[in-house]
């Protein structure tokens, strides 16, 4: 998939609620300090996407970097599962 196909596929599963959100990630989250809001700026602002191949499970891997709306640089690991779609937020960190 190309990278424009994978960030609109993201926006898609965000925008409607077919997003499944690890526990990971929600740690990482709590961790430093960063809110749901925070992740829709990366997927809704203009990141810079990098293929990651794919998961055990076949479902290609994406990694999001932009900034946060408060301006901090965020990257995030999202794995779109083509089944539904969904799109699965695995990590995020401060880049």
């Amino acid at each position: 998939m190309t990278g424009n196909k994978a960030i609109a596929l993201i926006r898609d599963c965000a925008d409607n609620d077919r997003v499944e959100i690890k526990d990971h990630f929600r740690q990482r989250m709590g961790e430093r300090g960063m809110f749901w809001p925070d992740v829709l700026g990366v997927v809704h602002g203009k990141p810079s996407l990098r293929a990651d191949g794919v998961d055990r499970f076949g479902r290609e891997r994406w990694f999001l970097a932009a900034d946060a709306p408060d301006g901090w640089p965020i990257e995030l690991l999202c794995v779109i599962d083509d089944d539904g779609p969904t799109a699965a937020m695995i990590t995020i960190y401060w880049d």
